[in-house]
This record gives C-alpha cells, structure tokens and sequence, in this order.
C-alpha cells in the first residue's frame, strides 16, 4: 500500500464544475506522445466512479483528446 499512499492524487471534488485543471496537470507528462487513452469499464453501482470518468473525461478533452469511442 506504500505506492498508493506515495502515488495518489488527492481529488476535493468530482464536481466536474468544481476542479481545477492544474489537478489534473500530472496528465500533460502522462500523455506526452500518445495518440490513444483507454479508460476502462465502469463499474455497476458505483456512483463515484462515474463520477470521476466525467471529470477524466473533461480534462481529457481540456487536453486535446475531444473523440471518444466505444469498443
């Protein structure tokens, strides 16, 4: 549990009106060079995870990835 206590990013908000793109500024070294972002499926019965796929997506979208697709 250490790397996740070290690596997590603390998140105020999933109000996607409420969070601020330099929360997320950890993205623009993550994704320098990649053409594809592939979030995964959502869980059932998780409300807070579909929560922050939609303030992912925002800041996705903030950064130059506004296509989605579905497989």
């Amino acid at each position: 549990m250490a790397w996740a206590k070290e690596d997590a990013i603390r998140l105020d908000s999933l109000d996607w009106n409420k969070t601020s793109p330099a929360t997320f500024a950890f993205l623009d070294e993550a994704l320098k060079g990649r053409r594809v972002v592939f979030l995964g499926e959502t869980d059932h019965f998780v409300a807070e995870r579909m929560e922050f796929r939609l303030v992912l997506i925002k800041e996705l979208v903030r950064r130059g990835y506004p296509q989605g697709h579905s497989l």
